[in-house]
């Protein structure tokens, strides 16, 4: 499907996405609205226009990011506008928002690592991280997958995905994403080391109620020589040490997590 910027005309845009959808579609449409389906078909049909209240509405249902809406809401004022005066107000709104985007990606193009403040966004939660990878697998590459798989709220994808098209870590092409050039590394002196352990340990307890059939979690309390200490870290280095030429050359079909925990990221 075409990204929503590539639409002159939100009908046209509305009929795609009902296209794109399970069938009963204009049914959750007219009950999201608290409309008739009559009126949804003449929306569709162009006998008749949404209002700005309802455009609103649907971004919201659609999980449009803040520009998204802002552009969709523009297509609305403009279909609705009265006099050509009008209409060219709005087209010049859709126009900037276009020229807005254009910048963006071309000054992106030179971007390569992440300053701090951008790192602290991407650290704050666990699912800028799992939006990230999951990018990696052909499936999960829209954004209404990717809400399904992680069982998140598409406007929080789409608030995810916003911000890593803006820092260069994704790329967007009619529709689908795909991860960017961007590589993300943390040292061991790094603020956001322990954020980014406390996210994924958080996940670790939630999986412990999921019980997936593939998850690993495995915890041994202990008492040792503190001599021995060094020679177990070294053998949990060796064994991601091994872990990782595995992961490289692994097919991306599922996103997971592992630390002395492995578990999917999944809600589906």
């Amino acid at each position: 499907m075409k990204t929503l910027f590539e639409y002159r005309d939100y009908r046209a845009y509305l009929n795609d996405r009902i296209h794109e959808r399970a069938r009963g579609e204009r049914t959750r449409l007219a009950e999201h609205l608290h409309c008739h389906l009559t009126y949804i078909s003449q929306v569709l049909g162009g006998t008749a226009h949404l209002s700005p209240e309802q455009a609103q509405s649907l971004n919201r249902y659609y999980g449009h990011s803040g520009e998204e809406s802002d552009f969709f809401l523009n297509l609305v004022l403009l279909a609705r506008a009265g006099s050509p005066e009008l209409e060219r107000y709005y087209l010049t709104k859709i126009e900037q928002i276009l020229e807005r985007r254009l910048i963006l990606k071309d000054r992106l193009k030179y971007k390569q690592t992440l300053n701090p403040v951008d790192q602290a966004t991407y650290y704050s939660s666990w699912h800028y991280t799992a939006v990230h990878f999951a990018l990696t697998i052909p499936r999960l590459q829209t954004r209404d997958a990717i809400a399904r798989y992680l069982g998140l709220a598409p406007a929080i994808v789409s608030a995810a995905l916003e911000f890593l098209l803006s820092v260069g870590i994704a790329r967007e092409e009619k529709g689908r994403f795909t991860t960017g050039a961007t590589s993300i590394h943390l040292g061991n002196d790094s603020p956001m080391l322990p954020k980014h352990h406390a996210n994924w340990r958080i996940q670790a307890l939630r999986s412990l109620d999921l019980a997936g059939p593939d998850d690993f979690h495995y915890t041994s309390v202990v008492t040792l020589a503190k001599s021995d200490l060094v020679k177990i870290k070294s053998l949990m280095v060796s064994a991601i040490e091994q872990i990782r030429p595995v992961i490289r050359e692994s097919p991306e079909e599922g996103l997971y997590c592992y630390s002395m925990d492995l578990f999917g990221v999944t809600r589906e």
